[in-house]
């Protein structure tokens, strides 16, 4: 067969003119564009997927579902540390889990089986950012499958962040979430000047509440808040404490990061996560000589065209008086909140809530503090951290915590 074959091509004159050739070229062409389009057909056709970037919050939940349910499924894998701590004499103790690594695995859930890709590839915008992407499929044409996995990885992420206070902090130009959210903060453990709280909690309960009425009336729906006062007196405290009272997540942003410009500025503002307080700490020292941020970018990304709505915005600040008329404006700064040495209210306050029931020492306590002032000839009381502090080294006495006070007062700080 082959040879009769081979006589009719050797005795074909168009082959040797090089016509037999291009037809077998054009043929193997064909070939392969039919076989890819055929590939292509039957992933479409066949064969459903997803794919999550780290750019978006579900990343870490299917990421942490497959660890959960599926790690032993797979050889290669990654490590993720949290709860890291260093102890004193240097050792280290950590919670490590294992995540698929990048590459292709593979696993069996509910009698279907499944495929996870997890690629990265690093990219050079703000810094340098480093993109992840998972991708999980299955055979079949039914989206419930894997609508099946991404719902429970996200009943699951919810649950654990129930009683936490997520934290997303910047790499480059993008947001990433902080490996171990914190324990809610009471808010009621923040105390603040009388009927203080209470207001402010107000303000924000009816801005998340009027998104239609800013819409109805043009206005851009967000608000920005400025706390300012001196140091210790409990104004990154009092953002924490919002943000588990309203189930929100917190956004650190340092206008200080040499690698961040008014460009990316722009963009982190524009792409923080929803329900989520950005929070833009010490703001006063942010335009220092090593800070790529200038005034007009950070005016611009507050509240410029391209302004994200729905944000809230937490500023911070020791020094009211260094900072531009233009940056704490109405709808920039809608609301500013004093944050003043400890009052006598906030004294007896925080004294009660380390010796409950005792009011009438909460008195003796707070008339301590007056007489020891008045005697160090100072006007304004402790910073709320200089008298936890103080509270805190003597918690288990109220009377010696009371009768240490002038020496409080006088600056020392020596436990009993």
């Amino acid at each position: 067969m082959f040879e009769s074959i081979t006589a009719i091509v050797q005795g074909n004159p168009y082959f040797h003119a090089g016509a037999g050739l291009y037809g077998i070229g054009a043929a193997m062409m064909f070939a392969r564009t039919g076989g890819r389009l055929g590939k292509e057909y039957f992933k479409r056709r066949f064969l459903t997927t997803v794919e999550v970037t780290n750019r978006d919050p579900a990343y870490q939940w299917v990421i942490e579902w497959i660890a959960k349910h599926h790690g032993e499924s797979y050889l290669h894998k990654s490590i993720m540390t949290s709860n890291l701590i260093v102890h004193a004499n240097d050792s280290v103790s950590a919670k490590m889990r294992y995540v698929p690594s990048p590459g292709t695995h593979f696993f069996i859930h509910g009698s279907r089986f499944y495929w996870v890709k997890r690629s990265r590839q690093i990219e050079k915008t703000h810094g340098t950012d480093v993109l992840e992407t998972v991708q999980i499929g299955t055979l079949g044409s039914s989206w419930q499958a894997i609508d099946d996995i991404l719902q429970q990885a996200s009943n699951e992420a919810s649950i654990l962040d129930e009683h936490q206070t997520v934290i997303y902090t910047t790499t480059g130009s993008k947001w990433v979430r902080f490996q171990d959210p914190r324990t809610k903060k009471p808010l009621q453990s923040v105390v603040l000047p009388a009927d203080k709280k209470p207001r402010i909690l107000r303000d924000i309960s009816r801005f998340l509440s009027d998104r239609s009425w800013y819409e109805g009336m043009g206005i851009p729906y967000r608000r920005g808040y400025l706390l300012y006062g001196p140091p210790g007196c409990g104004k990154s405290s009092f953002v924490l404490g919002l943000a588990g009272e309203l189930s929100m997540a917190i956004c650190i942003l340092s206008l200080s990061n040499r690698h961040l410009d008014d460009e990316g500025l722009v963009l982190l503002l524009n792409t923080a996560p929803q329900r989520s307080i950005v929070l833009l700490e010490d703001v006063d020292r942010a335009f220092s000589n090593d800070s790529r941020v200038t005034i007009s970018g950070l005016l611009n990304s507050i509240d410029g065209v391209a302004a994200q709505e729905g944000r809230l915005l937490f500023l911070t600040t020791n020094h009211i008086d260094k900072l531009d008329d233009a940056l704490i404006r109405p709808g920039r700064c809608d609301v500013k909140l004093l944050f003043p040495n400890s009052t006598p209210y906030q004294q007896q306050m925080l004294f009660l809530r380390f010796f409950p029931n005792q009011k009438e020492a909460s008195i003796r306590f707070v008339d301590a503090i007056a007489q020891a002032s008045r005697i160090a000839n100072i006007k304004d009381g402790p910073s709320m951290a200089a008298l936890q502090g103080h509270l805190f080294s003597f918690r288990e006495s109220a009377d010696e915590c009371i009768a240490s006070i002038p020496e409080f007062i006088e600056g020392e700080t020596l436990p009993p």
